[in-house]
């Protein structure tokens, strides 16, 4: 049963890991798109 535990917390570090990396992956596409929109919006007004 000890090693069920260990695996399973285990797990879950890799698992926030995870999610972190991709919290910050995902912040940064938007911070990078919503850059790339307002450039473009100020280069190609409407």
């Amino acid at each position: 049963m000890t090693d069920g535990g260990r695996l399973s917390k285990h797990r879950t570090t890799i698992g926030q890991v995870f999610w972190t990396r991709f919290a910050a992956l995902a912040a940064t596409v938007a911070a990078a798109s919503a850059a790339i929109d307002s450039a473009w919006t100020i280069a190609h007004p409407k």
